[in-house]
């Protein structure tokens, strides 16, 4: 019976893939995973879907006001990733649990988009119009540049990380310019900045496929595993307090990744779509 091969679940240990919802501000919602490549919406705005990723291309239209510009949600679920190259040409990769709003056409003398959770940015080279990212109460300002910002909520930090170019952060009373190779910490709780110097291919390392816990605590690794296939993580003893080395494909099996992490002499349990960490 179809609606029961609807409804069944996802086997838990299934890596993602790429999986999105598009919600847009006239009130349509597209879930592009189960929706063909091709052309999605007309209009003054074209978008078009192609090997997960969204393509937008904009009519250039002085005449165009503010309250006909549409606004985009794009999300991505636990277990989901995706790309949308943006009306100037910016492109944008998301992580899995994340979101980034923007809108179809960036019409004033800012282009401006927000995040949630995790994404990386090659940001299109434009003097006239610098690019800001918001987050929460930060704003990352840019001109051209490629950086990361991870921004999960269980996580104390926020941290961007500068590939390429020149960014700077701000947020309350405190801004900070960041040089390539270098990433700005914001202390979620007491709103303190600071900058270090951070392995920029460990950073984007999820954006190249892999998984990179060299360096990495268990929590923060535990974490990436969680959003990625999609399962609860219980820890059922104390959490090691090691850090790890290692890369691994996100293509790869759940069973894989735990037979790599069982090496530090740890024990996992997988069932009903939860991880039980045993040591």
């Amino acid at each position: 019976d179809s609606t029961t091969a609807k409804t069944e679940a996802k086997p838990a240990v299934v890596p993602g893939g790429n999986y999105a919802t598009l919600k847009r501000s006239n009130g349509t919602v597209f879930l592009l995973d189960s929706l063909k490549d091709g052309s999605i919406s007309q209009g003054n705005t074209r978008i078009e879907k192609k090997n997960g990723m969204l393509i937008y291309s904009v009519a250039e239209d002085k005449n165009l006001r503010a309250d006909q510009i549409i606004y985009n949600t794009l999300s991505t679920p636990a277990g989901g990733q995706y790309q949308v190259l943006l009306p100037d040409g910016s492109k944008v990769w998301l992580n899995a649990a994340s979101s980034l709003y923007f809108p179809s056409a960036f019409k004033s003398d800012i282009r401006e988009v927000s995040i949630q959770g995790e994404a990386y940015f090659e940001v299109a080279h434009d003097n006239r119009r610098p690019f800001h990212v918001k987050v929460e109460d930060m704003v990352v300002k840019v001109l051209g540049t490629h950086f990361n910002i991870n921004a999960y909520k269980d996580d104390d930090n926020i941290r961007t990380s500068l590939l390429e170019g020149s960014i700077r952060i701000t947020t309350g009373n405190t801004s900070k310019l960041l040089q390539p190779g270098q990433q700005g910490i914001l202390k979620t709780g007491n709103g303190a900045l600071d900058v270090k110097d951070a392995d920029m291919d460990h950073v984007i390392a999820w954006k190249n496929g892999l998984f990179d816990f060299s360096g990495s605590d268990f929590y923060t690794i535990m974490h990436q595993i969680s959003r990625w296939y999609n399962v609860d993580i219980e820890f059922a003893g104390q959490v090691p307090n090691r850090d790890f080395e290692g890369k691994i494909s996100r293509k790869a099996q759940l069973s894989e990744i735990l037979q790599i992490l069982e090496l530090q002499n740890l024990k996992f349990e997988v069932t009903g779509g939860k991880i039980i960490v045993k040591n």
